[in-house]
């Protein structure tokens, strides 16, 4: 895809900063990676997702903590996969198989929140396309998309 860049040392791909049109889109899972707390800056696990939209790619990140865990399972339910309700250590096990490819939809906002640069010490801005909530996609949503393209009389 014209969005991705593939990582040399590490083999991962990352998608290009893409600011997305705020709103609903519907998305393609292209790719997911888990992060493991040694990798992880925070010391948190968590998962790093590429989602591609019309408009171009955009990343997501699930994070494992309790009571944050939201935006996972609401993937969880988009590509219907059943999480193990009574099973702690693996109520949150999926293979990439289960979600890649799968078209979802996604509602994006543009996060302009300031951060102070480490090379100037300035406050600046670089906004940014952040997945605020996943769904499933539905027969529904294909009528629509199809009924809202731009037909020529």
């Amino acid at each position: 895809m014209k969005d991705e860049v593939e990582n040399e040392n590490e083999g991962e791909i990352r998608s290009k900063n893409v600011i997305l049109t705020e709103g609903i889109h519907t998305a393609v899972i292209v790719s997911v990676q888990l992060v493991s707390v040694p990798e992880s800056k925070s010391g948190r696990a968590y998962f790093k997702w590429i989602l591609s939209t019309d408009e171009g790619n955009v990343n997501m990140v699930t994070t494992l903590i309790k009571k944050k865990r939201w935006l996972l399972k609401q993937i969880f339910l988009a590509c219907r996969i059943e999480a193990i309700p009574n099973d702690l250590e693996s109520r949150y096990v999926f293979e990439e198989k289960d979600v890649i490819g799968k078209k979802i939809k996604i509602r994006v906002c543009t996060d302009r929140t300031p951060f102070i640069s480490n090379t100037t010490g300035k406050e600046i801005v670089i906004p940014k396309s952040v997945v605020k909530e996943v769904s499933i996609f539905t027969a529904e949503d294909i009528t629509q998309e199809e009924t809202s393209k731009d037909v020529p009389f």
